[in-house]
């Protein structure tokens, strides 16, 4: 059509207050921020910097998955607290996330928070470390069970300070009331030998967003909890000879919702882009009567350090309602775009349109050779 492919994105993108497909009303859209700080990260404007290199942008939502998820958090005699969960952590850094919302709940230190091993036996309930959901639901749950926490030890406080308990605060892991103060350590030992502990239980579960039901049947998922948007933007060159695929740039610009814990996110988003790279690129299972001819390592081309580029992070903040302190789901995100980024920036490399996966170079020179012809 002879528009630019950013512009077709713009003019297509949802706006706060749209309908999504099964007509929930949208809230905290991000997608336009996303895709202009993405374009400008790249340079779009030089769409074609030389011969046989290009850009592609791509975007996308992802959903917050829902489900429940309760904690128990207990303060221990030293003003410690001991967080267990039944959530586990895959190497996300998601359960961090969640400690450091509780610690900053009960005024203490992250390192004065202790994550019990997993043991569904005796942790509460967890739907499961998938759908981006761990650090948004475990979360909501630690903010639900600091509340309890903390007016049981404004409780005990105010006996001990005689002071209001409208006027306490957690403060430095004290508790205080103008300018009184007590330890949360004292309190606990108080509370351990009058009360049996300061012990509570969270829980939290996410609502689904209101919906139209004639517009669908039978859906696991009618409506997307708490979405995210994302844009990701890619440079790369094309070897008009090999069909070899070198990216020289990658640029990821991911909306979420506040960042608890910005390193872990952007390993996160560094994590999903590789995995994203692999499928683009490389990674294929290959058949022969029924059997897998690369089932290993050496055959089955997963991306190396020397194929994935550093990864440019932009992170933005646009607050969910749902979410701890406004958090959206991180995880899953970053491994959706890489591939249609990639192919939108091979086509502009090379005039063609890559139409499967992996792109391989083989693929690419086959095009590449076919095109001479």
């Amino acid at each position: 059509l002879g528009i630019d492919p950013l512009e077709i994105r713009l003019r297509n993108i949802v706006k706060e207050g749209d309908r999504g497909p099964s007509g929930e009303a949208l809230k905290a859209v991000s997608i336009e921020e996303c895709l202009l700080k993405a374009a400008a990260a790249i340079g779009w404007q030089d769409r074609n910097p030389a011969p046989g290199r290009g850009k592609g942008i791509a975007c996308s939502w992802w959903m917050t998955t829902g489900g429940s998820s309760g904690v128990y958090v207990k303060i221990n005699p030293d003003g410690s607290a001991t967080l267990v969960s039944g959530a586990v952590e895959i190497g996300t850094g998601a359960i961090t996330g969640a400690a450091q919302i509780l610690a900053e709940e009960l005024s203490l230190d992250l390192g004065d928070i202790s994550v019990a091993g997993v043991d569904t036996q005796t942790a509460p309930f967890d739907y499961g470390a998938q759908g981006s959901r761990t650090a948004f639901s475990v979360g909501n749950a630690c903010l639900a069970a600091a509340a309890d926490l903390r007016r049981q030890m404004f409780e005990i406080a105010a006996r001990q300070l005689d002071a209001p308990i409208d006027t306490m605060v957690l403060r430095d892991k004290q508790v205080v009331a103008g300018a009184k103060s007590i330890s949360i350590a004292e309190v606990a030992r108080i509370s351990r030998l009058s009360g049996g502990g300061l012990i509570a239980h969270g829980t939290a579960i996410s609502p689904s967003p209101a919906y139209d039901p004639t517009r669908l049947e039978n859906h696991p998922l009618p409506a997307w909890n708490t979405p995210s948007y994302h844009a990701h933007a890619v440079d790369l060159s094309v070897d008009p000879d090999t069909g070899v695929v070198g990216i020289n740039r990658y640029v990821v610009v991911q909306d979420v919702g506040f960042a608890i814990n910005p390193t872990y996110i952007e390993g996160q988003i560094e994590g999903g882009v590789a995995q994203g790279i692999g499928q683009a690129l490389s990674e294929e299972i290959v058949y022969l009567d029924g059997r897998v001819m690369n089932a290993n390592l050496t055959d089955y081309k997963m991306p190396t350090a020397l194929d994935v580029p550093e990864i440019e992070t932009i992170l933005v903040e646009c607050a969910s309602a749902a979410g701890p302190y406004g958090a959206k789901g991180v995880g899953e995100p970053p491994c959706i775009e890489p591939p249609a980024a990639i192919g939108n920036a091979i086509a502009a490399a090379t005039g063609f349109w890559p139409r499967s996966l992996p792109m391989t170079a083989e693929k690419i020179a086959r095009e590449l050779w076919a095109g001479r012809t």
